[in-house]
């Protein structure tokens, strides 16, 4: 919690940096175009930019896409409003249901994965949740179907007839947040929350 706390102050702070930056910028811009009923009011003007550039670049950090969790609990984006969650890189979730995210009901959770071709497999942890006794799943992203498997022949007998990867190929969430940050633009990092 503690951590999440920190995490958004700097968070805030990078925000309100950046949009004291472009509201500077839009300053300028209407400097060198000359509108002189702005200039005459540049600070209400510039006040009023940079807050609506804070709101819209707050906003922005918490889309679908952008928001990658808060201190100890990570999450990534996996396609169709869907996501991965993690606590504390001990319990990896996944809830079939997007709606619903109580981890003791809702949840199932996961150890390694991965998500190809609109499906997620994965092989089920039984460590820390009370599911039923199945040991692999596969979730249609797109159609949003879950498949169990009790066995892993079954789930390699299904995942060949769809070309689906092989268990060897699932790696840990940890492995698959790092690699999501790293293939954002690095630009992105300075130039957006």
């Amino acid at each position: 919690m503690f951590t999440a706390v920190l995490e958004l102050i700097f968070i805030i702070f990078k925000i309100m940096l950046l949009s004291a930056l472009y509201a500077t910028f839009v300053l300028f811009i209407t400097y060198l175009i000359s509108l002189k009923t702005i200039m005459k009011k540049k600070m209400k003007f510039w006040l009023t930019i940079h807050f609506i550039i804070s709101l819209a670049l707050f906003s922005y950090k918490f889309t679908y896409w952008q928001n990658t969790g808060l201190g100890e609990n990570s999450i990534i984006p996996i396609g169709y409003n869907q996501t991965i969650q993690n606590e504390d890189l001990e319990s990896t979730y996944f809830y079939p249901d997007s709606e619903k995210t109580d981890p003791n009901q809702d949840g199932i959770e996961i150890e390694n994965y991965i998500v190809k071709n609109e499906y997620l497999c994965a092989v089920v942890s039984h460590k820390n949740s009370i599911t039923e006794k199945f040991d692999y799943l596969v979730y249609n992203l797109e159609e949003k179907k879950l498949v169990k498997f009790k066995k892993e022949s079954d789930y390699q007998t299904y995942a060949n007839a769809k070309k689906l990867p092989r268990k060897i190929e699932f790696y840990s969430f940890e492995k698959h947040y790092y690699e999501f940050i790293d293939n954002k633009p690095k630009w992105s990092w300075w130039l957006l929350p």
